[in-house]
């Protein structure tokens, strides 16, 4: 008899590609603002070192409030405009929290742009990865793996 529930691995594997993709994200916002000087000229040059407590903040954070928007426990079968709504308003939710520390901490030294940077991005990366992933559970389901 084959197990039909959604397999744990596939869960774990799904958080831990969202912590991939949230990192990226965060990285390659900082190459964007700060090495490829788009959108905006930089005014004050922060090396990578200066955001890492907050790339683990927003990381954290990120992952606290999927939780709380019900983006994990991950759904098979949930619509893709539905899972993409959640992502959306965890990911504006996060970023306004680090926002607003940056601006009470009056410091001109982090770019607020790079923030607005890495949500962009992560929005779009892990809707292409849910997209992706919407595929790989479709081929599950016909193989009787997460059908109720």
């Amino acid at each position: 008899m084959m197990d039909r529930r959604i397999p744990r691995w596939w869960r774990w594997t799904r958080i831990g590609l969202d912590l991939i993709v949230i990192q990226a994200a965060f990285v390659l916002a900082y190459l964007m603002r700060y090495r490829w000087e788009w959108f905006r000229e930089i005014t004050f040059d922060a090396p990578f070192s200066a955001y890492i407590p907050f790339q683990i903040a927003w990381t954290v954070l990120l992952v606290l409030l999927f939780r709380l928007d019900r983006v994990y426990p991950p759904q098979m079968g949930a619509p893709w405009l539905e899972e993409m709504y959640r992502i959306l308003n965890a990911v504006a939710k996060s970023t306004l929290v680090l926002m607003a520390v940056v601006f009470f901490s009056q410091s001109l030294f982090y770019s607020r742009l790079m923030f607005l940077e890495a949500a962009l991005l992560v929005v779009l990366l892990l809707g292409a990865l849910r997209f992706f992933e919407s595929r790989v559970e479709r081929m599950m389901r016909r193989r009787g793996i997460g059908v109720v």
